[in-house]
């Protein structure tokens, strides 16, 4: 989920909650809960399965839509047709069906509404025009239908929401098997090929950017979608990778997510032992810099030339990340267990991978 989608989302929560609360005459508690739990219950889905595709959340959003349209119809005419109000304009419910006494005075008095019956009965009670039995069903059909038609109108826009989810989705569905996510820098797309063919031969859902990203999809919504989406996470570790600013942020998430879900795995296999050399973070750090020294070098001219340097500040950031994450990245992969994928170990560690999957 995108960060537009995280605050459109956390405001039709909260806006559905309120809603709710201010449509509500009786039970506000109960329409406040019930409101937070079917929107909240909407959000989740989204978030759990915000890429499976626009199409699927338009049903969604229109079949919600549908009910919330019906449901508020129903809730209208129920209110007129069940409550009247006192002189003091608060809303009491009643029936639909007439006590004796009531018919009586109705006979007499044709030309009343209910709020006048309401006001005749100078605070007996409605019970004493109205049968019991029927202000129980008006009661029961205000509270099942006001609790429902705003929290499904905030069900249809977070659905919505959806078809905010950038192309960079993942094309491939939930198929029922362990999904993969593969993190490698494209000079290691020979050997993040073979792990993708041997884990497909596994019986694995692999998730690969060079099928699976849509042409022309944002990266970083891509990643995000990939991370989230997967079960595993299996990062190739070279030099290169680890110099590389979006497999730093793919790894950065994967570390996020694994804190936050247990049953998250991270699996690093390596190209190269450089990593565990002591001054391996000095030297990455210094590469790091002379690329942002490149950039703050490109800045003045940029400038000078009345060009916008939205592109170069992408990349700076990029750079900073990747500079400020590298240290808990190299951190945690001493701290793992990393299968050596080089060839002369590689068929034998990717049956090890397989095991570590499943």
């Amino acid at each position: 989920m995108s960060s537009l989608q995280r605050w459109l989302t956390g405001g039709v929560w909260l806006a559905s909650i309120a809603a709710s609360v201010v449509t509500a005459g009786d039970n506000r508690w109960f329409h406040a809960i019930t409101a937070a739990a079917l929107v909240g219950a909407t959000l989740a889905l989204v978030w759990r399965w915000g890429a499976v595709g626009r199409p699927w959340w338009a049903l969604a959003a229109l079949a919600s839509l549908a009910g919330g349209g019906v449901l508020s119809f129903r809730w209208f005419s129920a209110s007129a047709a069940c409550t009247a109000r006192t002189p003091d304009g608060h809303p009491v419910v009643i029936g639909t069906e007439f006590t004796e006494r009531g018919r009586k005075y109705h006979l007499e008095n044709p030309s009343d509404d209910n709020n006048a019956i309401l006001e005749a009965l100078a605070g007996i009670g409605p019970e004493a025009a109205w049968t019991r039995p029927s202000i129980d069903r008006c009661r029961l059909l205000l509270l099942a239908t006001g609790t429902s038609w705003v929290p499904l109108f905030g069900a249809a826009l977070i659905c919505a929401t959806g078809l905010l989810a950038p192309a960079a989705a993942i094309s491939s569905k939930r198929s029922g098997k362990k999904r993969v996510f593969i993190s490698y820098s494209h000079a290691d797309a020979g050997t993040a090929t073979e792990v993708r063919e041997y884990l497909r031969r596994s019986g694995f859902d692999v998730i690969f950017d060079a099928e699976s990203m849509a042409a022309g999809g944002n990266i970083k919504d891509f990643i995000a979608n990939s991370v989230r989406e997967a079960d595993a996470v299996v990062s190739i570790v070279s030099t290169r990778n680890l110099l590389s600013a979006w497999v730093s942020l793919e790894t950065a998430a994967s570390f996020e997510r694994e804190q936050w879900q247990q049953s998250k795995v991270f699996v690093p296999c390596t190209l190269t032992s450089d990593f565990l050399l002591p001054d391996f973070r000095l030297r990455c750090t210094n590469e790091i810099d002379a690329r942002l020294r490149e950039i703050e070098n490109l800045l003045p001219q940029y400038a000078g030339q009345k060009l916008d340097s939205t592109d170069l500040d992408q990349e700076k950031n990029r750079l900073y990340d990747l500079r400020n994450n590298l240290g808990k990245v190299l951190a945690r992969l001493k701290d793992s267990l990393s299968l050596d994928l080089r060839e002369e170990t590689l068929h034998q560690n990717l049956k090890r991978l397989v095991e570590s999957l499943k």
